[in-house]
């Protein structure tokens, strides 16, 4: 009932439920939305897991969900795919990642009214990267960290005014675009972040795609399958069941290069940019 986040991986879909409920990842089908395997995180707790995310060889479930504001006990759970049983039910180990916000200088209870909750994780090369969900501005702050069990504490990289709360976040694999999903006002979106270089996620073009015939829709989990295709869930609220949609980021990402075939640059006044420029 509460899917929050994402991760499409031997042949399904993964899932999780957030605060207070087992400690379970489920394996869905992407037809029919059956569950097809429901795996037990072994000495977890689920305090409020938010988001997943994925390299070749880890989930990473992020436990970080802080709608009151006061959390000093933020984790990423880390389980390697290779003891996960290839179907059936099962229980697999998990290392930790605590970490804290260096930026957070108040913890008094602001449920709801506070800008350091995070229900958003990404792997990219050797680290994960969150996106908050602040409530108050409705904006977003990038951070990173390692990808092995330690205790970390975190700073900024760069902010972003998504004009909405930020849910869930997935990585193009071999390419460099981000998918973000949200709501406002319990009206979902999507962010696409892409032409960025390295880790600058919101240095490039951004898109947002709005599904404004989908009221009362609060989607919380996203990712990528095959090429662009992108799958959303959303848990069940009070006038909407537990869902999940399909959408394909082509659209609105992919390029066509034009050209001129007989042209002098310093005559025409082209100008290249950026400038300096990494080969894009």
């Amino acid at each position: 009932n509460e899917t929050s986040g994402l991760i499409f991986w031997n042949g399904g879909l993964w899932t999780q439920n957030d605060s207070g409920n087992e400690p379970k990842l489920y394996k869905l089908d992407t037809i029919t939305g059956q569950i097809l395997q429901t795996i037990t995180i072994e000495g977890a707790e689920n305090i409020d897991w938010e988001d997943l995310a994925q390299d070749d060889s880890r989930i990473f479930i992020g436990d970080f969900g802080n709608n009151i504001g006061n959390r000093t006990d933020l984790k990423i759970y880390v389980a390697e795919k290779s003891v996960f049983p290839a179907e059936g039910d099962g229980s697999v180990p998990a290392t930790v990642i605590n970490f804290s916000y260096g930026d957070q200088q108040n913890f008094e209870r602001a449920n709801r009214n506070n800008d350091y909750d995070c229900e958003s994780l990404l792997a990219s090369g050797d680290s994960l990267y969150l996106f908050t969900k602040n409530w108050v501005n409705e904006q977003s702050r990038l951070y990173s960290l390692p990808k092995v069990a330690g205790e970390y504490q975190i700073f900024p990289l760069a902010s972003f005014d998504t004009d909405g709360l930020i849910t869930g976040a997935d990585f193009l694999a071999g390419g460099n675009e981000v998918v973000l999903c949200g709501y406002k006002n319990y009206i979902p979106f999507m962010w696409l972040l892409f032409d960025f270089s390295e880790n600058r996620f919101f240095s490039g073009n951004k898109r947002r795609i709005g599904f404004s015939g989908l009221p009362g829709t609060q989607t919380e989990g996203i990712c990528y399958t095959f090429g662009k295709n992108v799958y959303i869930s959303s848990e069940k609220t009070t006038i909407s069941p537990a869902k999940l949609f399909r959408i394909n980021t082509s659209p609105w990402t992919i390029t066509i290069p034009t050209g001129i075939d007989t042209t002098t640059p310093d005559g025409q006044g082209f100008l290249l940019f950026p400038n300096p420029n990494d080969g894009l």
